[in-house]
Formats: structure tokens, C-alpha cells, sequence
């Protein structure tokens, strides 16, 4: 769907570029894409019709080609993606650096800790309703600073919304009934609301997750109706004691954050678009593979907004936070314009002289300015500057002499239509933010998960 949401982004929206469209493409797309709207509806498998098919990049323009190539790809998708793993991978109980990765043997003992913590509380106290307690250190224990923020954050809002359910029900409703259909009338739409929660994003399905279970442990826990409203209060205090017990091991004891991995797996991302963007590599699989590190770059943003940063002022934290959502922005919309440039630049291959030196002159330029970038990204983030604004039209005025310059400025013909998309493309590279020496310090210096 991102495929050809961006390939239409990049349709010709004047009259000279839509006459070039061949009669009936255009409405042969638009047919498989209501075609495809369909199958998705009714959970059947997507087929191209005959003239799509047998169409060539000969008979259509890059945007539609791209169009073309996202709708055929998904016509061609396996029943189910095969796995890379041998037997042995799938038989094996532990990873390959269980014994020679300490990150693990730390992460078992912080979660222990947490939990025998907890336990100390339970006994000291003798409160007896705040079992949770334990269970809460186990449930919340998650490989990095934000996964662990993230849980905890689930587990109080799903445990909070479900004891003030259950407390409504408790008070209003569960002395008003007396019988089975009164209990499910009771209980059937909160679990409802719950699972539906659950089916949901993977950001918040614990959340429902926690609410089904809190409000059942404090009404379906007996055989009879319940009355004591001190079961549902202890609960929601040992999970509170639970989990800030739990922040505070995680966050003292070997911290594992990720906001120095996010920036260097950002990076590797812009070498990766630059290597794409000058043709090197397997130009054909890289944009379906660059658009899914986008989005666990961006994935692993969001549990980085969730970490701790009591080490940082509230400026330092708050712009780091403005600086990395800023930098994936762009990188978003890098990656649009880097697959007009490379649909139109497939389209227009020798079809005109110049063409082959113009689309090398654009890949180079935003090519290097990419990799420099990433560059200082990984090597020197304290001294990351802006890709400066490239002008190439010196070079392009020797490059395409058979053509006058007011007509490759309007994006007319195949050169013009090239040029048009490739400073687009080097426009967007140097809008890429620069990372300042004050950003630079609100990176967090604790370590880097491993797990």
C-alpha cells in the first residue's frame, strides 16, 4: 500500500504529462487497484488481469511502472514467507551467544532483583492483597529502558480502567442481579472491549490484555457475587508498587538504552538509500527493504521517547526527541522522492541523449551527500552538519545542450521529467537536520541493549 500510495504521489498533475500516459493504462490501474480494494474485503488472493501483465517499462511512464511493479508483487506473493532457518536453527533451545553474551545473565539478574524486592515488601508488610507485586517485576522486565516503559505504562492503564469498571459493577450492578444472564450482561461487553483492545496495535494490545484479566480476577474469582472492594484497591497498589520497583533496578542497575543504537541504525539506513539511490546492489529488492528498516527505526523511536532521562535537563531530553522524530521525517521523505527518482530514471533509460549522464550526475551528488552525512552521523555526531544545497545546472547545461534550459526547468520531455524528480530528491537530502554539539549531549551515555 506505501508503494502505491508514493507511485501515485508522483503522477504527471499537468496536461503535457498526462497526454504521455498511453490510452487505457491509466484505467487499467485504476481497475486493479478497485480490483485489489476488493479481494482485500472479501480475504481473497489478488490476480492481475491480462493486460497488466504483458505490459513492458517500454509502455509506461516511471510513476505507473512503479504502480505496476507494487500491484505485481503482491499478485505474486508466496502463500506464506519461507523461513531461512535450517532444522537445526529451529531445533536449537538457546541462542548462539547464550554463555558469551553477558546482556542476558544482567537482564536475568535485574528482573530477579526486582522481584525478590517485591517480595521483601510483601512479607515486611503482610499485606496480603498485594501479590501482584512480583508478578508485575516479571511482566514489566522487557529488553530496553523504553520496552520496559512501554509495559509498564500498558499494565497501569489496563489495570487502572479495569478495577474502575469492576468497582462500578461491584457498587451499581452486581447487587441488582441474580442469575446467569445478569452476569453475562455484566461481564460479556467489558471482555469484548478488552479483546478488541488486544486485536489491536501491538503498542497497545497488552493494555486490553490487562483490563480483561483485572476486571475478571475481581469479579469472576469467586462462584458467588463479591463485595469486598479492598481485593480490587490492593491489586491496583501491589501493580504500582510493582512497576516502579521495576523502573527503578532497570534504570540503576547495567541500563540498557537505545537512543545511540537508534542513531547509528539511522545511519546505516542512509548508506544503505545511498547505495540504492547510485544503482549499487540489488537495486530491485532494496526499496522493499529500506521502507521496513524505516519502520523498526521508527518503532525503536518510540520506546526511546519512553526512557528515563533523569541524567539529561528537560531541554536536552525534549530536543533529542525533536531532533530524531525530525531526522525519520525526512528520511520518510527521502525515500518518496529517491522512488520517483528511481521509477522515472527506469522509465526514461535511453530514450534520450543525456539522459544516462544526467540521472548519473543527480545519484552521485545525492548519493555523497547521504553518505557523508552518515558519515557524521556514526563517526562524529557532535559535529553533524546539514547536507549543503547542491546547484548542478552548470553541469546540466553541458550535459543536455539540445535542449534550452527554460524547457528542462518546466520538466518537459524525458530529461526534463528526470531532472524535475532528481531536485526534488537532492532538495529533500538537504533538509536533513544537523545534529549540534547540544543535541549531541542529550544522547544518553549508558550502555547499548545488545539483546
Amino acid at each position: 500500500m506505501s508503494r502505491l500510495f508514493g507511485a501515485a504521489a508522483h503522477l504527471p498533475d499537468d496536461e503535457a504529462g498526462a497526454a504521455e500516459i498511453p490510452v487505457g493504462v491509466a484505467s487499467a490501474l485504476r481497475d486493479a487497484c478497485n480490483h485489489l480494494a476488493g479481494t482485500i474485503r472479501a480475504g481473497q488472493r489478488f490476480t492481475m488481469s491480462d493486460t497488466l501483465t504483458n505490459m513492458t517499462e517500454a509502455d509506461l511512464p516511471g510513476a505507473l511502472w512503479e504502480m505496476h511493479n507494487a500491484l505485481r508483487a503482491f499478485a505474486d506473493r508466496p502463500a506464506a514467507a519461507e523461513s531461512t532457518e535450517s532444522e537445526r536453527e529451529k531445533e536449537r533451545l538457546l541462542v548462539p551467544d547464550a554463555f558469551s553474551n553477558p546482556v542476558y545473565g544482567q537482564f536475568a539478574l535485574k528482573t530477579l532483583f526486582a522481584a525478590m524486592c517485591g517480595y521483601l515488601f510483601y512479607l515486611a508488610t503482610d499485606w496480603q492483597g498485594i501479590h501482584t507485586i512480583m508478578l508485575t517485576s516479571l511482566i514489566v522486565a522487557q529488553p530496553s529502558l523504553g520496552a520496559t516503559g512501554r509495559r509498564s505504562i500498558l499494565r497501569i492503564g489496563g489495570a487502572a480502567l479495569g478495577s474502575v469498571i469492576a468497582l462500578m459493577m461491584v457498587v451499581w450492578v452486581v447487587p441488582r442481579i441474580d442469575g446467569i444472564v445478569g452476569l453475562l450482561l455484566m461481564s460479556l461487553p467489558v471482555l469484548a472491549i478488552g479483546a478488541w483492545v488486544t486485536a489491536g496495535s501491538e503498542r497497545i494490545s497488552y493494555a486490553g490484555t490487562q483490563l480483561m484479566f483485572t476486571f475478571a480476577l475481581a469479579l469472576l474469582e469467586q462462584f458467588g457475587p463479591t463485595s469486598n472492594l479492598t481485593e480490587i484497591r490492593d491489586r491496583m497498589v501491589g501493580i504500582l508498587l510493582g512497576v516502579a520497583i521495576s523502573a527503578v533496578v532497570h534504570a540503576s542497575l547495567w541500563p540498557e538504552a537505545e537512543g545511540e543504537a537508534l542513531r547509528q541504525r539511522v545511519a546505516r539506513l542512509l548508506h544503505r538509500l545511498a547505495a540504492q539511490i547510485r544503482q549499487q546492489g540489488d537495486a530491485k529488492a532494496a526499496p522493499v527493504a529500506l521502507w521496513a528498516e524505516l519502520a523498526d527505526c521508527e518503532s525503536m523511536a518510540a520506546r526511546v521517547a519512553l526512557e528515563p532521562g533523569w541524567q539529561l535537563t528537560e531541554g536536552q531530553q525534549e530536543g533529542f526527541q525533536i531532533h530524531v522524530q525530525t531526522m525519520l521525517a525526512q528520511t520518510r521523505e527521502i525515500l518518496l522522492a529517491a522512488d520517483a527518482f528511481d521509477a522515472e530514471r527506469r522509465a526514461q533509460s535511453g530514450s534520450e541523449r543525456g539522459v544516462g549522464m544526467v540521472e548519473a550526475l543527480f545519484a552521485e551528488s545525492a548519493g555523497a551527500s547521504l553518505d557523508m552525512y552518515a558519515h557524521d552521523l556514526t563517526e562524529r555526531p557532535e559535529a553533524v552538519l546539514a547536507p549543503a544545497p547542491v546547484s548542478l545546472d552548470p553541469q546540466l547545461a553541458a550535459l543536455a545542450p539540445d535542449q534550452p534550459a527554460p524547457q528542462l526547468q518546466a520538466g518537459h520531455g524525458a530529461s526534463g521529467r528526470l531532472i524535475a524528480r532528481a531536485k526534488h530528491l537532492i532538495a529533500q537530502v538537504s533538509t536533513l537536520p544537523g545534529w549540534s554539539a547540544a543535541s549531541a549531549d542529550a544522547t544518553p551515555s549508558i550502555r547499548v541493549s545488545q539483546a
